[in-house]
């Protein structure tokens, strides 16, 4: 997933289509309908929250897909996590594509 990540961090923000959007909201819920693992080792939404959505945090791109797999009020009800590991900055930012 990190790379997925990467390529879309790096991706122009005009560049990303609605086409990818949806891919990647299908991707989300299909990470979504899995079992959960025993541990972080092999607990899909575990690999998805640290290697795609953290990854995504540190640019404008990336920032602006997860508005578009995240709730807005996940974000906020989760603001102390986002704000650890993510950091203050990032974490405004990303509440500001809302």
């Amino acid at each position: 997933m990190t790379y997925l990540a990467d390529w879309l961090r790096h991706l122009p923000r005009n560049e990303i289509s609605q086409q990818i959007i949806k891919r990647i909201q299908d991707f989300d819920k299909w990470c979504h309908q899995q079992a959960r693992g025993t541990d972080a080792d092999d607990d899909i939404l575990t690999i998805l929250t640290v290697s795609f959505y953290e990854d995504l945090t540190n640019t404008s791109s990336g920032r602006f897909v997860l508005s578009k797999l995240l709730k807005k009020q996940d974000v906020i009800s989760n603001k102390e996590y986002y704000q650890h590991w993510i950091g203050k900055e990032n974490y405004q930012k990303l509440l500001d594509e809302y």
